[in-house]
């Protein structure tokens, strides 16, 4: 805590008066970046028509932030905290898409919450073993299919979602 507020030029005291201890800035910082990605990724999952189609690409691009961007990296220690933020954050957007992609008989699950709970565990997951290297990220499309399995989706339809030319998220 001392070196966090040495690097931000302010008392120890200050930083305590806003924070209780590192793991209290950690959910800060994550949160921080976890609403701006989701609120990006909403922006362009809820212009799908087809609810599988916004859930897989949700899945996607957080398996891809997890797996690339360097912050998130910093911020794999804390791997329980992180898909707890994923959870929470993108929860709100893709819990219903779930739901509808059940009805229409594409998933098959039986408590979405909890789905979703499991999916942004293995979704951390993923992100921490791309960086040490015991999977590729040239893999993320096998992954995403694997993973979506999660979802109650057999590997032979998932396979055809993860494989779609997803447009980017939306810079800031």
């Amino acid at each position: 805590m001392l070196q966090i507020a040495e690097r931000a030029d302010l008392g120890a005291g200050t930083v305590y008066n806003y924070f209780q201890s590192k793991t209290d800035i950690v959910v800060a910082v994550m949160n921080k970046i976890y609403v701006r990605l989701a609120d990006r990724i909403n922006e362009v999952a809820r212009k799908f028509g087809d609810p599988v189609d916004a859930c897989v690409y949700t899945v996607h691009q957080i398996m891809v932030m997890a797996a690339t961007s360097s912050i998130t990296s910093r911020l794999m220690s804390e791997s329980v905290l992180a898909a707890q933020t994923v959870f929470k954050l993108n929860g709100p957007h893709v819990i219903p898409e779930m739901e509808a992609a059940r009805e229409a008989g594409v998933m098959n699950f039986r408590d979405a919450e909890a789905t979703w709970r499991m999916m942004s565990h293995a979704i951390i997951g993923f992100g921490i073993e791309v960086r040490k290297n015991k999977i590729s990220i040239d893999d993320l499309n096998d992954c995403v299919a694997s993973l979506l399995g999660i979802f109650g989706m057999r590997y032979e339809i998932a396979k055809k979602y993860a494989d779609k030319n997803w447009p980017d998220i939306p810079d800031e």
